[in-house]
């Protein structure tokens, strides 16, 4: 049960071979620590990303395989014939969901962070220590908030972002490297704002009476949600007005109200889903993030607002029926809360 993130990361450094270490790879990584976070802002960039530099680092380490077995040093030949291993499967899994693939290079991040962390502690090289024990917390939160998908998480992994950039411009400040430094407090403030809107949520759902469950009902044209309490809409379009959305056309005569998309009319037709015995059935589900996008196919919609969704019970309903566990392989489930109109 992936979910896709709110923001983009990974340790980029680790996306060039672990053990070249001259001067012009260090200052490759460091490019790449500084410039590929600004660039992973753009979200329509994330999984080509993540298939070029998970490319990148498998492919990176595969001289290493050799020239170690050569030199009869297996244990470090075997940690590069890993890594290119996991890189294999970092791509592999992205082209189908990129949060997957997230997923494998985040988790394959903390096994390097570890691994660096436990020779730090040999060498009694402190400073190290401390670098790679930052990393390891910092994507195991990233790695966590993927897996589990729930609110606090992304409020805690964007928090400890925040932390870290702090650090690592501080850092980068007392080695006089003015220019890494200000990127990194930049994105430290980048991150503040991204936090906002997932702090706000969080707090919500803490405070407000709204259930998280509903009941699956099927409209007339086949189509398969979960009918939730109204109030859902209402309230976040309330908690986040200033963004100016209005509340989604689903109230009114013969309409859904506040719903989770569950199986869509296409596929009720397709798969004749009609009448299933899961109607009427309760569902209880979490919410995950915060998000506003500009949608393609929604004509006069200039942008929606929605909540992200986690829920194993919705997934297991979709993979009853012999359908992905989410809709159109990688979309998470999710409530409309607000959109706004081209010209208003």
């Amino acid at each position: 049960m992936i979910s896709n993130p709110v923001y983009y990361y990974r340790q980029f450094e680790n996306d060039i071979n672990h053990f070249l270490d001259n001067s012009y790879i260090q200052k490759t990584k460091k490019i790449f620590s500084v410039a590929f976070p600004f660039i992973s802002l753009y979200r329509p960039i994330g999984k080509p990303l993540t298939i070029g530099l998970s490319t990148l680092r498998g492919a990176t380490h595969i001289p290493s395989i050799f020239y170690f077995a050569y030199n009869k040093k297996y244990k470090e030949a075997s940690f590069s014939f890993f890594n290119s291993f996991m890189g294999v499967i970092a791509v592999s899994a992205a082209i189908f969901n990129n949060a997957k693939g997230m997923a494998v290079s985040s988790f394959h991040d903390v096994l390097i962070n570890f691994r660096d962390l436990f020779n730090s502690i040999k060498k009694r090289e402190y400073k190290h220590l401390c670098d790679n024990s930052f990393n390891a917390l910092n994507n195991s939160l990233f790695l966590a908030m993927l897996i589990f998908g729930n609110i606090e998480l992304a409020v805690l992994s964007l928090t400890f972002q925040i932390a870290f950039e702090l650090y690592k411009s501080f850092d980068e400040f007392k080695e006089n490297n003015y220019i890494e430094s200000f990127s990194h407090l930049v994105m430290s403030a980048i991150r503040a704002y991204q936090l906002k809107p997932q702090a706000k949520l969080a707090h919500w759902k803490w405070t407000t009476d709204v259930k998280f469950e509903g009941t699956i009902r099927q409209a007339k044209n086949g189509f398969i949600y979960l009918d939730i309490d109204d109030d859902f809409i209402y309230e976040i379009n309330k908690l986040f007005k200033e963004n100016n959305m209005k509340v989604p056309p689903y109230f009114g005569k013969n309409r859904t109200g506040a719903h989770i998309s569950i199986i869509s009319a296409d596929e009720a037709k397709k798969y004749n889903l009609y009448n299933i015995e899961d109607l009427g059935k309760k569902i209880t589900f979490d919410i995950s993030y915060f998000t506003n996008l500009k949608p393609s196919g929604f004509k006069g919609v200039d942008n929606l607002s929605f909540v992200g969704i986690n829920s194993s019970q919705l997934e297991k309903t979709r993979q009853k029926h012999s359908l992905s566990a989410k809709m159109h392989g990688s979309h998470d489930f999710h409530i409309t809360t607000g959109v706004k109109y081209k010209n208003v």
